[in-house]
């Protein structure tokens, strides 16, 4: 929660040190793909195992990680290394790692034979997630995904309810020009985008706000 500054469960219910280099975590018994099948610490290692094996874009976490291991199907133990040791930059991982299902890319690793070259040029159209929405559409100008009203994430112990949005629709733009314009237009309801003097926008009266409401308004 990067207003609070605080981790917040999700995937996992929490996380502790059992010893002066290793991190236990705990997954979430109730999470599930949104193909039905069960979100489990194997689905965590293999995540993490997978950009040791490979060059992928978070295979710097083995930087420090010496080994991950899931030791049952809900717990997951990270072992860090002693030399370089860093545990701020693991506790930032374990917040921040989208984790992939196993059950799809073991699959897929295994019909290429670990060729990675080849594991890349695969168009995998299996879409699955762990999130409140759904595959739905895609061209090049747009991607469109739809609430998915199985969602793990509708009990009580979580959030309680589904989204109300039954459709998200992300523009695909060729510059943040283009984008902020729609957004200062009322074309778009929220953009990511990087705006020079956001302030301006509702100078005049635009119904237009920020994360934060006073300056600076951007979170990092």
């Amino acid at each position: 929660n990067m207003l609070t500054n605080e981790i917040e469960p999700l995937l996992a219910t929490g996380y502790e040190w059992v010893s002066g280099n290793q991190i236990e975590v705990k997954i979430n018994s109730a999470a599930h793909w949104n193909d039905g099948e069960p979100f489990t610490a194997a689905d965590v290692a293999y995540t993490f195992n997978i950009a040791n094996r490979y060059d992928l874009s978070w295979s710097s976490h083995w930087t420090y990680l010496e080994s991950v291991e899931a030791t049952d199907d809900y717990t997951v133990l990270f072992t860090l290394k002693t030399d370089p040791f860093n545990t701020k930059d693991i506790i930032g991982d374990l917040a921040t790692t989208m984790m992939i299902p196993e059950h799809i890319w073991q699959a897929l690793e295994d019909e290429t034979g670990g060729d990675i070259t080849a594991l890349r040029e695969i168009y995998n159209d299996n879409f699955v997630s762990t999130g409140p929405f759904l595959y739905y559409f895609n061209d090049e100008t747009k991607v469109v995904v739809v609430r998915d009203d199985n969602y793990w994430g509708q009990d009580e112990s979580m959030f309680g309810e589904l989204t109300q949005v039954k459709y998200f629709v992300i523009p695909i733009y060729n510059s943040n020009d283009v984008g902020n314009l729609d957004l200062a237009n009322g074309d778009v309801d929220v953009s990511q985008s990087f705006i020079s003097d956001v302030w301006e926008l509702w100078a005049d009266g635009a119904p237009l706000r920020c994360s934060l409401s006073d300056s600076p308004y951007y979170l990092a």
